[in-house]
């Protein structure tokens, strides 16, 4: 690991053109976002790990980047498997966002599933809300010129 962080020489030039993968959280309200916690579930042909965050508040419009590369597998391939989102609204609400991809066997399809629970307060059950199944999204690039 220590020889691949050292083939690292980034000076700000590099930056300044350098892609790195990420996360985007954006709370689009119509409240605060309070003590939420992510969690990434990643995977690469090696091994498996887990990336945790806390944010204490987010109010609207507030973003978050959560980077996803590994200094440990630099230019290996990984993906995200799960992504769960859990926090509070000012209602005391407590919700909870799952996106979650399952690559079949030798399938090259992805099949994803997202799904939002509620737990009001006061009550001891957590509720599914709602619950999508679909194939894999097709991402469209828009290039800077």
């Amino acid at each position: 690991m220590k020889e691949k962080i050292k083939e690292l020489k980034l000076d700000e030039n590099d930056l300044n053109d350098s892609k790195f993968n990420y996360t985007q959280l954006k709370n689009l309200g119509p409240g605060l976002v309070i003590g939420a916690s992510v969690e990434l579930h990643i995977s690469s042909d090696k091994k498996s790990w887990v990336i945790e965050a806390t944010l204490p508040i987010m109010e609207v419009g507030d973003e978050i980047y959560i980077s996803t590369d590994p200094v440990e597998i630099i230019g290996e391939p990984y993906s995200i498997d799960k992504t769960i989102v859990i926090y509070k609204t000012q209602q005391d609400e407590t919700l909870k966002y799952v996106l979650e991809i399952i690559k079949k066997n030798s399938s090259t399809k992805k099949h994803i599933t997202e799904s939002y629970y509620l737990k009001l307060p006061f009550i001891k059950v957590v509720r599914r809300i709602n619950r999508s199944k679909f194939q894999e999204r097709s991402w469209i690039y828009f290039k800077k010129d």
